[in-house]
């Protein structure tokens, strides 16, 4: 390859660069692609590495090589953050579209892993219901609907019992103490942590965690985050007729979020 074709196929690729790169990384784009057009005229890549002249310039296509991916780690960076759906966008909230995959648990009441699988709640509509718009979020592979969502100046609300119902109080201190119905009944919701660092499929993000409690029981664990909402969630079941002991049915992670 001769030295104008080198030349022509390196500012191909910094060109293609600069659709991806937001304009602070594009400065670094540009500083590659002086660099390069730099190295090829005084490295003099037109010779062959064979030639005596072509041995001489081995450290420099060494050094050429190192510096390169150096150089592209900041704009590669801004890639990854722009193309992977793992990462939660500060400025996005669920809308209609947004889509929750989920691994999920089940236990057996003697203990140990039951079965493991995935679950995705997709945001499929927005409904007008006691004069305020909710998300209705489904669980997809069944298409039934998991919650009726919505968020308030007190929290994240599910519409339950023809009335709007506090799920998620939201400012809240620990030991925060509040009654909602929830799962088809009332229930007793007990702040036990506030803005404390959970790590998920979405990254370590500040959560809130929230235990519900029927009679004396505790029914349900959930862990809410203000960009992607229910990002774990643990529920319990009595173990026998008999036996009124309670053991932690299910629980379910928060893998991805697509907004």
């Amino acid at each position: 390859m001769n030295s104008n074709a080198q030349r022509a196929y390196f500012e191909t690729k910094i060109t293609e660069s600069r659709k991806y790169c937001t304009p602070i990384f594009y400065l670094t784009a540009v500083c590659i692609n002086y660099m390069l057009k730099f190295m090829i005229t005084f490295t003099g890549m037109t010779g062959s590495l064979l030639k005596p002249d072509g041995r001489k310039n081995i450290c420099r296509y060494v050094l050429l090589l190192l510096i390169t991916p150096c150089l592209f780690m900041s704009c590669q960076k801004e890639l990854d953050y722009l193309t992977n759906s793992n990462i939660v966008p500060v400025v996005l909230k669920p809308k209609v579209g947004t889509t929750w995959t989920y691994y999920y648990y089940t236990f057996y009441s003697y203990g140990g892993v039951a079965t493991v699988g995935v679950i995705v709640h997709k945001a499929k509509s927005e409904e007008t219901l006691g004069g305020e718009q909710w998300l209705r979020i489904v669980d997809v592979a069944a298409d039934t609907t998991v919650y009726l969502l919505r968020e308030k100046p007190g929290g994240l609300y599910q519409y339950a019992n023809n009335s709007a119902n506090l799920f998620c109080k939201n400012p809240a201190v620990v030991n925060d103490v509040y009654t909602s119905f929830n799962d088809g009944s009332s229930e007793v919701f007990t702040v036990k942590n506030v803005k404390d660092t959970l790590s998920t499929g979405i990254g370590d993000i500040p959560v809130n965690y929230y235990q519900g409690v029927k009679g004396t029981r505790i029914v349900d664990e959930t862990w809410y985050n203000e960009k992607a909402w229910i990002v774990r969630r643990a529920t319990y079941r009595q173990a026998g007729i008999i036996l009124p002991v309670y053991y932690r049915y299910s629980i379910m992670y928060i893998g991805t979020i697509v907004y």
